[in-house]
């Protein structure tokens, strides 16, 4: 009696002929039960779990994301997931009802309330992680969505298997959100993953050539002559090791967008096209206008950064001679003469960038 009143089956309905199976007229029920609100209830309990690490456990490391961008957009897709089982909720729409019943079932009303707490914790986590970010778990989460994706894909597939009994408009409008919904956030995690894999080869290149000009710089410092010593200062030496070789790892990490910065912006132009057609035009004029002015400001960039530099060598240089001499400034006392020069020589460097 129990499983009756929370299925609400009904007896030689629409379920009960159109599905092939042991559950009969309750497998909207078994299905959203055993596989959706299942999979939903593991993402609740990852969620709580990642929230309390990051609260309560100390011994793990803290970090602070560095572009809040992507957590953003998360954040956004968990609001929108969170607020569309709460509207069906409220407003009463059942995907599952074909037989006329009035409401929702029982077992509807606690799936949904459980997905959208889910989406909730989870949209709760993504605000935490934005102020602070732990590593350990996140893997773990990033397993329960998937798996409610694979719980909401099983839903969608049992749909389908009767969508000649729902209204013409109501089907294909559900089944468009959804198909949508589950594809978009599908690519997203294909594409985070891919990007993943990107990243770590090309910063793994990156360090490797950083690497690489700093032994080759050192190893040639090391066999310089007094004659070569003139031209390059310790300072100069030591900012080839340091800055200069940073800049070479950055290079390499962004130096596939040569290619693929403008294939992105021939796809996005194209299909900007086929949904606004002469209008989108204007946003190429617009970026073919910005070339001069994005010139302009990376030609000042390099040459204002060329001159702080410079400033560096200075400030480097002066460090060396002083780090060579202590004995002789510990001896006469002369820290605070200087620290005043080399405060002095800092204040120039850092008001000048």
């Amino acid at each position: 009696m129990a499983l009756d009143w929370y299925c609400k089956p009904v007896r030689d309905g629409v379920w009960t002929k159109a599905v092939e199976n042991a559950f009969g007229a309750s497998t909207p029920c078994a299905t959203d039960t055993l596989v959706v609100s299942l999979s939903y209830l593991v993402l609740l309990a990852l969620c709580f779990y990642k929230i309390w690490l990051t609260k309560k456990d100390f011994k793990l490391q803290r970090f602070c994301l560095r572009s809040k961008w992507y957590a953003y957009l998360l954040a956004l897709l968990a609001l929108y997931s969170t607020a569309e089982p709460l509207y069906r909720l409220v407003m009463g729409i059942s995907v599952l009802n074909l037989d006329g019943q009035t409401g929702l079932a029982p077992f509807e009303i606690v799936s949904l309330i459980i997905e959208a707490l889910a989406w909730c914790s989870l949209l709760v986590m993504i605000v935490v992680e934005i102020k602070v970010y732990i590593r350990e778990f996140r893997w773990f989460v990033r397993f329960g969505v998937i798996y409610t994706l694979v719980g909401d894909a099983v839903m969608l597939n049992l749909i389908l298997t009767v969508k000649e009994f729902y209204n013409k408009f109501v089907f294909p409008i559900y089944s468009a959100v959804l198909h949508l919904y589950i594809s978009e956030v599908i690519v997203q995690i294909f594409g985070v993953l891919c990007e993943a894999q990107y990243f770590q080869n090309v910063m793994r290149a990156g360090y490797r050539l950083r690497a690489t000009l700093v032994a080759a710089v050192f190893r040639k410092s090391l066999r310089l002559t007094h004659e070569g010593r003139r031209k390059f200062a310790s300072g100069k030496i030591t900012n080839l090791m340091t800055t200069d070789a940073e800049a070479l790892q950055q290079t390499c990490q962004s130096l596939h967008t040569l290619w693929s910065a403008p294939f992105r912006i021939i796809v996005a132009m194209v299909l900007l096209y086929q949904h606004l057609n002469v209008a989108s035009l204007l946003g190429a004029l617009m970026l073919v206008l910005l070339f001069p002015i994005q010139t302009f400001v990376i030609s000042r960039m390099q040459k204002l950064s060329k001159e702080g530099l410079q400033r560096t060598d200075k400030r480097i240089g002066l460090m060396n001679e002083i780090l060579a001499a202590m004995d002789t400034v510990k001896c006469y006392a002369w820290e605070s003469s200087f620290q005043a020069k080399v405060q002095g020589v800092r204040d120039d460097e850092l008001s000048w960038f």
